[in-house]
């Protein structure tokens, strides 16, 4: 596919709303009733120390903060009033493109420079302890998202790819808004909003009254979620809307497009697993209940449209990148439609 700008691919997606009603946004999957002995038997697997980008200890030249603050990667363009005096005066716009110094996005899907033989950096993490209040969730998400980016900023730097800090949001209520939708009723889980680089982490969205203390599985949502972030980055996630909205939002085409670019981004929140945990502050019951909820959630629900693929491929997925901690190993793009049903 030609490389197209992500404002365009924006405008596409803005004409072309999902079924949420989230241009731009990647809901999180749908959780599902749990399995129970079997599958947490299953994820007892024998530890063993995954991989990590060989070239650490690495310098990376990319700044990063944790203030929800954002710049465009975007191209874009400016309008200029231009003045010219002769016997009398006229005014003239002229428009002129402006590309971003540094890295740029790569508009293409399986061919990306994302998914090169390059894995996230060790990451120390500082992780507080787990309470199921919205103050806490706040300060625990928050202070995750520093040992995210020491992971993969390294990793899109060496990728030749842009990266930014991403916005992060807390909102509350049944009532809000953001650039890629509102919700008026209900609640929602966490999504990523592509058009403002921002991740939305709604407590009520959470589940903390199933899924209690278990930090490992509010890590793995929120992983999922930088995943869609990294994607963003590196110019899949505009490609993948613009080929959605081509190939039709629920048609078996863009249906299966949908699972491919969700599926990823669980795989690439392995991959920050990865970091994290040879770099300290990921323990191994976390690890345990990482993996469990990767394999808990997906298309539980046969009426509804299958959008994020199967629970044992979402599990699979997160798990690939978790144990192999390399981008060619989350190309979800090449993969046969088996594998991301």
């Amino acid at each position: 596919m030609a490389a197209v700008p992500a404002a365009d691919a924006a405008a596409e997606v803005q004409r072309g709303r999902d079924r949420r009603g989230v241009p731009g946004g990647c809901p999180h999957a749908r959780r599902g009733p749990g399995r129970g002995d079997r599958l947490r038997q299953q994820l007892r697997l024998q530890r063993h120390r995954v991989l990590v980008a060989d070239v650490l200890p690495y310098e990376s030249s990319y700044s990063y903060s944790t203030e929800n603050t954002y710049t465009t990667t975007d191209y874009y363009t400016t309008t200029t009033d231009v003045t010219t005096t002769t016997d009398y005066t006229t005014t003239e716009d002229t428009t002129t493109t402006t590309t971003p110094e540094g890295p740029q996005p790569v508009y293409t899907l399986a061919d990306n420079p994302l998914h090169g033989d390059n894995g996230t950096n060790e990451a120390t993490c500082n992780i507080p302890a787990w309470s199921s209040d919205p103050a806490s969730a706040e300060r625990f998400f928050t202070s995750v998202l520093p040992c995210m980016e020491a992971a993969w900023a390294p990793a899109m730097e060496r990728a030749g790819l842009p990266y930014i800090t991403p916005g992060l949001e807390f909102p509350s209520g049944d009532n809000w808004e953001s650039p890629c939708g509102g919700v008026s009723s209900g609640t929602w889980a966490a999504f990523y909003c592509g058009q403002n680089n921002t991740i939305y982490m709604p407590f009520e969205g959470l589940d903390t009254e199933t899924i209690g203390n278990q930090p490992g599985r509010y890590l793995a949502l929120f992983g999922h979620e930088f995943g869609h972030h990294i994607q963003w980055m590196s110019g899949v996630l505009p490609t993948y809307h613009e080929a959605k909205y081509n190939a039709g939002d629920q048609t078996p085409e863009g249906l299966e497009l949908s699972r491919r670019a969700e599926l990823q981004a669980s795989c690439l929140g392995g991959m920050w697993y990865a970091g994290a945990w040879n770099g300290g502050g990921i323990s191994d019951p976390m690890v345990d209940q990482f993996l469990f909820d990767g394999y808990d959630r997906g298309d539980w629900d046969s009426s509804k449209p299958r959008d994020h693929g199967s629970p044992e491929n979402n599990g699979a997925w997160q798990e690939h990148g978790y144990r192999n901690n390399r981008g060619n190993y989350c190309n979800t793009w090449a993969a046969d439609s088996q594998h991301v049903s």
